[in-house]
């Protein structure tokens, strides 16, 4: 069995939450033997493979699934449609719009790309339930989530100098779309520890500027970490960990965090929301709501076990992707 990856536009330039996801999938699938490769527009051979897997629906990738029906190759698709950013009103109004010439072009394409996938891969129910009841997707649905890194599973402490002893973590891009002012102006209100760990999104230093200008001794700038042995600690030391994005699928953070038995404080524009997970809490991404939430979980949460169903490592995750292609290979 031969599997090509198409990954988003993006990869490797940008290496956000999905584009992680897409490259953790691709090599736990080559440790477990699946001839895998990525798709280069110079020199690849369509007809080679048995499964295209279009990870996101950009509407670039219509040629090649076009071509890979013509050559009666299976069509997996992960679309990536799980964000509560734009509605389903939303989604429905452009894709009724899109019948009429020279509007809404792009969710034209992408019913052309869903037409033609012989099966989809959701992160969430609302990803799944969007697809069935906005775009009609009547075939196979997989809800296959994020995993994450073995290390997170270790009980091996790498040590490391904790800038706090007690904090809240905010893991990501620093970015609007991130939210983090609203968090840093709440640390320096209450005098609350806040680790921020990320870099600048590309093309906004200015509003990293705007949050380190705002920031109070309380607040550190841990920068980059890449090392998940240092996350693990980062997490652990943590009493907190805070998703306060405008919009989010469905963030790696949420399950890094719970692993290590830290409750998270989650945006309520997550295609996870409003699902039910011990030491999972939401709040709307707006300051006053952040600012209660916190309060609400400092002043009455304890240490119970938070657990770790439904958390994956990516070999897991590979290993039901796999599941998924015998299935398509064998009808």
């Amino acid at each position: 069995m031969k599997v090509l990856f198409v990954p988003p536009m993006s990869y490797p330039l940008h290496m956000g939450g999905f584009e992680s996801q897409v490259m953790h999938i691709y090599k736990e699938l080559i440790e477990l033997g699946i001839d895998v490769d990525w798709y280069n527009l110079s020199n690849t051979e369509i007809r080679q493979y048995d499964i295209i897997h279009l990870h996101s629906s950009v509407t670039e990738f219509l040629p090649i699934v076009q071509k890979a029906k013509e050559l009666s190759k299976k069509i997996v698709v992960t679309p990536m449609i799980g964000s509560p950013r734009y509605s389903n009103k939303s989604y429905q109004f452009k894709l009724l719009a899109s019948r009429f010439p020279g509007l809404f072009y792009v969710m034209k394409r992408f019913n052309q790309i869903f037409s033609m996938a012989d099966c989809f891969i959701a992160l969430t129910n609302f990803e799944k339930n969007r697809l069935r009841t906005i775009f009609k997707i009547d075939k196979e649905i997989s809800i296959i989530p994020n995993g994450i890194d073995d290390s997170f599973f270790c009980q091996d402490d790498t040590f490391i100098k904790l800038p706090f002893t007690n904090y809240i973590i905010v893991v990501g891009r620093i970015e609007p779309d991130k939210n983090q002012l609203p968090l840093i102006e709440i640390a320096n209100e209450l005098q609350l520890n806040l680790l921020i760990v990320g870099e600048p999104g590309i093309g906004q230093q200015d509003y990293y500027q705007r949050c380190k200008n705002i920031a109070g001794n309380n607040v550190v700038f841990w920068g980059k970490e890449t090392n998940p042995n240092i996350m693990r600690q980062l997490y652990k030391g943590a009493y907190l960990t805070a998703i306060p994005s405008v919009t989010e699928m469905l963030p790696l953070v949420i399950f890094e965090s719970l692993s290590q038995h830290t409750p998270v404080l989650c945006t309520t524009h997550c295609g996870i929301y409003p699902e039910r997970v011990p030491g999972l809490f939401y709040t709307k991404p707006i300051k006053e709501k952040i600012l209660e939430n916190i309060k609400g979980i400092w002043n009455s949460w304890s240490s119970v076990d938070i657990g770790r169903k439904g958390i994956y490592s990516w070999n897991n995750i590979a290993k039901q992707h796999i599941t998924v292609y015998q299935k398509l290979v064998s009808e």
